[in-house]
């Protein structure tokens, strides 16, 4: 008898700090749920939990390639599936402050640079 074909998958998440990443194995024509159960990392088992209670692509928490993906999209050996935290910035707050601290004064439609007295 041969051995069952199993595929390498590897599960990746990024901190501000620092990359997780395992590798784990499961048997070819395995799906993004069957791998994340395997995986053996709090963070898996736990956007597990959130992706089986959902129905649509784009409340998945879990990517497949830097594309969001459900818990039955089917994996490839070579596959990187990426966990993703929840956005703690709003992205349009972050460039105001940045403008203001780079020093631009914003005119109606457009922005320019404060010019220092001397």
């Amino acid at each position: 008898m041969s051995e069952p074909v199993t595929i390498a998958v590897e599960i990746v998440e990024a901190f501000a700090d620092r990359v997780e990443r395992e590798t784990v194995r499961v048997p070819a024509g395995a799906c993004v749920r069957d791998a994340l159960s395997v995986c053996t990392s709090e963070s898996a088992k736990r956007a597990l939990g959130e992706l089986t209670r959902t129905d649509h692509v784009a409340d998945s928490n879990v990517g497949l390639w830097g594309r969001r993906a459900l818990a039955s999209t089917l994996l490839h050996d070579g596959d990187r599936i990426e966990l993703y935290r929840a956005v703690t910035a709003d992205a349009k707050s972050a460039r105001l402050a940045r403008a203001r601290e780079q020093g631009y004064r914003w005119q109606g439609r457009t922005r320019r640079v404060v010019q220092s007295k001397k």
